[in-house]
Parts: structure tokens; C-alpha cells; sequence
């Protein structure tokens, strides 16, 4: 049974509404046509206002007139996934790695589209990817856990939520693992889902049926399943 929670996946920013309107992008693209940042940063703009098509025609237009130019194709990416076409997001991302392979970001996106198409194998090597440029990516950390949980590495995804957990809450080192459990006043989506998968993951290892949901006020209710 698929462990997702709805509301848990994010992209990241890359693709994000920048500051600075239309106007100030429009009025740049007015003195020099060909400013792929201004394009690149307009595109950027009507993607965080929801206009797919026109933030499409300005990152196509980036790679256009600048071919290297690794962040329009990953915004490519992001704006193919939400058109309904992962195949061709995919091969955005793989050209935006070519690019620069440096860029743990560019994985972790891919790995958001594997994990929309229930691949978790090739959603948990991306994450792995993102996590050796960058060992605190957040978002990789949960992406990893979610992957392994899928696949039904449970002890391994138990770790990652806590490593999750840890970098999200900016714990110290030598955190107690209650710390990690009682954090209603921090609540997301995703602190939620880990919180409720440790849990969960504790009791099943124990042998225990438990559903853990999370409560109005943040705290975690623990219901036992009876056995039929």
C-alpha cells in the first residue's frame, strides 16, 4: 500500500516567482531582446503566476539564444511535469545535468517526476545524487526516506526521516529521538509524514497494527488496529 501524503512534494525554487513584476522583466526585455536573465527571470514569473504556455515560450526562447543555459531547461522540466508530460520533463533534467552535473538540485527535481511515475529505485539513486553535493538538501533528506519507505526498506527510511527530521528542525547532534516526534509547533506536510511514518515504522517493528494520524493541535494519536 503507497505510504504518499498528498500535499508533501514541492519543487524546488528554481522555477519559482521571483521578485520584481512583469513589468520590470518587460521593460528590461524592451532596452536588450535578447537578455536570456530577463527572459530567463520573466519565465520564471508567469510559471509562480500559473501561465504554463508564456513561461514556456520564454525559457524555450533562453535556450534558444544561449544553449548552456542549465536552468531553463530544468524549469522546462518542471513546467513539462505539469503539463501532464514526465517523459519529456525527464529529458529536460538529463539535459540540465549534462550541463551542470554539480547542481544537486537538477537531481532532486528528477527524482520528484520518478516518484510521480512510482519509479523509487530511480527516485531514491536521484536523492542519493543530490545528498553527496549536498549531505543537508532537506528535501533530498525526505525524498530519500519517502523512496526507501516505498520500496519497503523500512529500518533505512526510519533513519532518513530522523536525518530529515534533524536538518528540517535544525536539531543539535545529540537530539533525543522525542525531539524529533513531538514538534507540533513546526508543522508542514512533510514534517507531518515523517513524523507519522517514525512513529508508524516503530510500531510495526515491534509487531504492533497502529494507525498514527496527526492531530488539530499538532500531536500524534496513536489508534491499535484490532486483529481480526
Amino acid at each position: 500500500m503507497s505510504k504518499r501524503s498528498a500535499g508533501v512534494w514541492q519543487r524546488a525554487d528554481s522555477v519559482r516567482q521571483q521578485q520584481g513584476g512583469l513589468a520590470d522583466y518587460d521593460a528590461a526585455l524592451a532596452l536588450d531582446p535578447e537578455s536570456v536573465d530577463a527572459l530567463y527571470n520573466r519565465g520564471v514569473t508567469l510559471f509562480g503566476q500559473g501561465d504554463l504556455a508564456a513561461a514556456r515560450a520564454d525559457l524555450e526562447q533562453v535556450i534558444a539564444l544561449a544553449p548552456q543555459y542549465a536552468e531553463a531547461y530544468e524549469g522546462l522540466g518542471t513546467v513539462s511535469d505539469l503539463e501532464g508530460n514526465p517523459s519529456l520533463a525527464l529529458t529536460y533534467y538529463g539535459q540540465a545535468i549534462a550541463l551542470d552535473p554539480q547542481n544537486p538540485r537538477f537531481y532532486y527535481n528528477r527524482a520528484v517526476t520518478y516518484n510521480s511515475l512510482q519509479n523509487y529505485p530511480a527516485a531514491l539513486a536521484d536523492a542519493d545524487r543530490a545528498l553527496a553535493l549536498d549531505p543537508a538538501y532537506g528535501s533530498a533528506l525526505f525524498m530519500r526516506a519517502f523512496a526507501l519507505d516505498e520500496l519497503n526498506r523500512t529500518e533505512e527510511a526510519l533513519r532518513s526521516y530522523a536525518d530529515f527530521l534533524a536538518v528540517t528542525l535544525d536539531l543539535p547532534e545529540d537530539y533525543e529521538t522525542s525531539d524529533l516526534l513531538d514538534s507540533p509547533g513546526l508543522r508542514n506536510p512533510r514534517i507531518d509524514h515523517a513524523r507519522v511514518r517514525m512513529l508508524t515504522i516503530a510500531f510495526e517493528m515491534q509487531g504492533l497494527d497502529v494507525t498514527v494520524e496527526v492531530g488539530e493541535d499538532g500531536d500524534l494519536i496513536v489508534t491499535l488496529n484490532e486483529v481480526p
